[in-house]
């Protein structure tokens, strides 16, 4: 029988015009009994046209997760790529192999939200993180606002 994963600790971000590229939450527990990643897209939704969805380049270091703008690391070790996150677009996240459930919390922990320019469009999103697979394993879904 597959255990569903579990996401919580998902909170509220305020967010300022000019303040930059910000984390969604830091401080997520993320938790998923099967750990198996292999395959799986991780989907980060809900912005507007404008804003702009990406990873922070914590590091390379033992629990640190790296990206150059497609490569997505943890602890210097490619856990999957990324695309999308421009102008409104969903942050697709494409796993391998490598993840585990640590690296998969700390992908989460560091996705940014940002709304350059000079006048962002002004109101709340409603960000949800979606972990789907390609071979029919049960789904995470979780929302913040």
């Amino acid at each position: 029988m597959t255990t569903a994963p579990v996401l919580s600790g998902l909170n509220s971000l305020s967010f300022t015009e000019g303040d930059g590229p910000v984390q969604i939450d830091s401080n997520v527990i993320f938790t998923d009994p099967e750990g198996d990643f292999d395959g799986s897209v991780l989907t980060v939704a809900g912005t507007l046209a404008g804003d702009e969805l990406s990873i922070l380049n914590v590091g390379t270091n033992a629990g640190e997760i790296g990206f150059n703008g497609t490569t997505v690391t943890y602890g210097g070790i490619t856990i999957g790529t990324a695309s999308g996150g421009a102008d409104g677009a969903n942050l697709v996240i494409t796993l391998n192999a490598n993840a585990s459930t640590a690296a998969v919390e700390a992908l989460m922990e560091n996705v940014t939200f940002d709304a350059p320019g000079d006048n962002p469009t002004a109101g709340d999103r409603d960000i949800s993180f979606d972990r789907g697979y390609q071979r029919g394993q049960p789904r995470l879904y979780a929302r913040g606002e």
